[in-house]
């Protein structure tokens, strides 16, 4: 099975609402991570929560692609995505000088 048929499988055993709350369930869980990585100081505990935010980020990928196929818009959030990162570019640009 490929990725692409078990993300299919999984959205089609599971109704698109139930992975909406999954999918913001999981991304609050990303951002807990993430937090909790700026907050180590030991290495141990960077080098744990950095593979914590990595089952995370792992997570939170998986419900974007199950939403980006429910919702048929993968294309779109590519197209917003690249018109944010130049936005952020183009502010940085201006604002090193």
């Amino acid at each position: 099975m490929t990725y692409e048929s078990k993300i299919k499988f999984i959205l089609g055993y599971y109704s698109t609402e139930e992975q909406l709350a999954q999918t913001a369930e999981e991304a609050s869980e990303l951002a807990q991570a993430a937090l909790k990585v700026r907050r180590a100081s030991k290495p141990e505990d960077k080098v744990a929560a950095l593979s914590h935010l990595k089952e995370e980020m792992a997570d939170v990928v998986v419900m974007l692609d199950q939403m980006m196929y429910a919702y048929d818009c993968e294309g779109e959030v590519a197209q917003i995505a690249e018109a944010k990162t130049d936005r952020e570019v183009s502010r940085i640009t201006k604002e090193a000088g």
